[in-house]
């Protein structure tokens, strides 16, 4: 079996965001490229989430990494996870999941990626129009 080994980000840990632990990222992963996936964007306060939805028409933007190794991965998407607040032992419970789904960079190329997902209720949260967290804040003057 073939280890996932890309990541895409769309929040805290893109670069112009400049959370610490993006560090982690540029450390472990390259950078492949700008790019996008099928979902919906919301404010969940001071970090957004993705909600995926097959009907959805709308575009949540984001960055694909790929592991500089592929045998390292799993314990540095366990301190993702950590960030997260995933736990795979009990993933109803937790605020997001870590899941794989299709992103397709800026160039066209798809790639199966991992991502985490909000796993709570969106309902009375702000949906980003646009689905660029970045550029939200930016608009909102919030870095």
């Amino acid at each position: 079996m073939q280890t996932l080994n890309t990541l895409f980000v769309y929040g805290t840990l893109r670069r112009d965001f400049g959370h610490p632990l993006h560090d982690l990222l540029n450390n472990h992963f390259q950078f492949i490229g700008k790019g996008s996936m099928k979902g919906d964007l919301f404010d969940i306060g001071s970090y957004p989430g993705v909600v995926s939805s097959k009907k959805s028409k709308r575009m949540v933007v984001g960055e694909i990494y790929i592991a500089r190794d592929k045998k390292g991965i799993d314990s540095i998407l366990k301190i993702l996870d950590e960030y997260e607040g995933y736990d795979k032992t009990s993933p109803a419970e937790c605020e997001y999941v870590r899941t794989k789904k299709w992103v397709k960079l800026n160039t066209g190329v798809r790639r199966l990626s991992w991502l985490y997902l909000y796993n709570r209720s969106v309902e009375n949260k702000k949906h980003i129009a646009g689905g660029d967290y970045i550029r939200y804040l930016a608009k909102n003057k919030q870095i």
